[in-house]
């Protein structure tokens, strides 16, 4: 389930306007895509290391919310690291792409300066 302070739209409006002005917001369930999932560490009972791979759309804080929900004991996400987004990897300082490595993905082609100006 998405969150109430999600970025969808709920008649028009962002939902974490509404929640924010106190007013009820129902998010219907969304099909989500979990690719892979791998705990890291367990210190247990205080924390826990999850990496996930994800699609876009994914809430990793609703997640956790569930895991603790099934579990009996209540979960919540401390620190949240994106590590990749798309083909693009530990995207940490900012990187000046052109032409074909924008959309690697998609096929592309070279504009002379004459077509350029049409």
């Amino acid at each position: 389930m998405p969150p109430t302070t999600s970025n969808k739209r709920v008649e028009g409006e962002r939902a974490y306007v509404k929640a924010h002005r106190g007013e009820p917001v129902v998010l219907p369930p969304q099909q989500v895509y979990l690719h892979a999932a791998k705990w890291l560490s367990h210190e247990l009972p205080a924390s826990s290391k999850l990496e996930v791979v994800v699609r876009g759309g994914f809430y990793v804080r609703s997640l956790a919310v569930d895991l603790g929900r099934a579990l009996g004991v209540g979960a919540h996400v401390t620190a949240l690291h994106r590590r990749a987004i798309g083909p693009y990897v530990d995207v940490r300082e900012p990187v000046q792409l052109t032409g074909a490595e924008v959309l690697p993905w998609l096929s592309s082609i070279e504009l002379t300066d004459a077509q350029w100006a049409i």
